[in-house]
C-alpha cells in the first residue's frame, strides 16, 4: 500500500472519535482486554456513560469483544481492540 493511501485513510477514512470515546478507547487499550464495569472504574465514571461509548467504538469497528466472562458474578464481554482481540480468536482456532 502506498504511503499516501495510508495518509488518506488517518486523515479521511478512520472514524474520528470524540472526547468521551478517546478516553473509552484509551482505557480499552490500557486495561486490555476490559469489561464494560473494568473500563468504569479506570475512568472513574459511572458505568452508563460507559456502555454507550463501547456501543459506539463497536459501531466504528474501534473495540470487539475478546472473550465473555465472569466479571464480578455476571457473565460480561471483555473488549480489545481488533488486534489484540485476533490474538484471543487465534488461541481458540
Amino acid at each position: 500500500m502506498q504511503q499516501t493511501s495510508l495518509d488518506a485513510y488517518f486523515v479521511d477514512v478512520k472514524p474520528k472519535l470524540n472526547e468521551k470515546q478517546s478516553h473509552v478507547l484509551q482505557a480499552v487499550e490500557a486495561i486490555c482486554p476490559a469489561s464494560n464495569k473494568q473500563i468504569a472504574n479506570y475512568l472513574g465514571w459511572p458505568i452508563n456513560s460507559v456502555t454507550p461509548r463501547v456501543l459506539e467504538l463497536r459501531q466504528k469497528k474501534q473495540v470487539r469483544s475478546a472473550y465473555v466472562a465472569d466479571d464480578g458474578g455476571r457473565k460480561a464481554h471483555f473488549w480489545a481492540t481488533n488486534s489484540v482481540a485476533e490474538q484471543y480468536f487465534d488461541e481458540v482456532r
